[in-house]
């Protein structure tokens, strides 16, 4: 047997153990942002023109990119998440109201 049966790991890689204080494990959280929760709950897709992290580029061949995953694509950035990953964007946020 390769693992221990109290000892068993969540998705993150964290090890969860049975038993413990009350029978109850503790998992950690994973943070999402306001504007992607109520996008998720919505069912909305995720504008990325509307993100603050979006921005066109001058390269011909990957015209849109995205400076918080630090990549460029020519299709929208959040569709290129959501094929690779299978998630939405992590990372949207709304851009700042102009003054």
């Amino acid at each position: 047997m390769a693992a221990d049966s109290r000892q068993r790991r969540n998705i993150l890689g964290h090890r969860k153990r049975n038993g413990g204080a009350g029978g109850k494990s503790v998992e950690p959280m994973i943070y999402i942002p306001e504007a992607q929760m109520a996008a998720m709950l919505d069912n909305k897709r995720i504008d990325c023109f509307t993100c603050r992290h979006f921005y066109i580029t001058w390269d011909r061949d990957f015209r849109k990119g995205c400076r918080a995953m630090g990549f460029k694509c020519n299709e929208m950035p959040s569709v290129a998440v959501y094929r690779n990953s299978g998630m939405e964007c992590l990372r949207y946020e709304p851009k700042l109201p102009k003054k």
